[in-house]
């Protein structure tokens, strides 16, 4: 796993991104089988489920409830009200995967996505940030900080099945690529 992770990094640092996305998106497939063995479950629920647990904390926030249908002065109330907003769901994401992966689309809309239909990766060589930038079912991601949150959440999956050899072994026998 290790490997891949160091692959997709040196993608990133070589500004290969279309190559970067493409193997991050792979990542959380390889997880949750791993995760779940041999599992009837479909791979959309594995993928969703686990992205929603490594990855899907780095995609949400909390900011105030506002009413934009009550008057200026009643649409925030006290004490404040607090809602969570979701940037990137795990169905969403597995189906940014299908949609990247088997089209090579950022448009999701003929895989049943829950909110968003339509993605525009951003590769900043200025240093400006546009990530998590949502209007209406369109979600902007910057590439390189999505594809390092995946690896964080990859990272953190691994140090979680530490303690389960079946699993460590399953990651250790991943593939490889004989250099000669």
């Amino acid at each position: 796993m290790e490997l891949i992770i160091q692959s997709i990094e040196r993608s990133l640092s070589a500004k290969a991104w279309h190559c970067s996305l493409m193997a991050a998106l792979a990542l959380p497939d390889i997880c949750a089988r791993i995760d779940n063995g041999a599992s009837k479950t479909s791979g959309k629920l594995l993928y969703a489920t686990w992205f929603e647990e490594y990855i899907g904390p780095r995609y949400k926030s909390l900011s105030p409830k506002i009413d934009l249908n009550a008057p200026v002065e009643q649409r925030v109330k006290f004490p404040l009200e607090m809602e969570e907003n979701v940037f990137l769901s795990g169905k969403d994401c597995y189906s940014l995967r299908c949609a990247v992966l088997h089209e090579a689309s950022d448009d999701t809309g003929k895989n049943k996505p829950e909110k968003i239909t339509k993605f525009q990766f951003v590769g900043s060589e200025s240093g400006a940030v546009i990530h998590c930038n949502r209007a209406q079912s369109m979600l902007q991601l910057d590439v390189h900080i999505f594809c390092t949150d995946i690896i964080a959440g990859v990272r953190k999956w691994l140090k979680s099945i530490e303690g389960s050899k079946e699993k460590t072994d399953e990651v250790d026998s991943l593939f490889t690529i004989t250099i000669v």
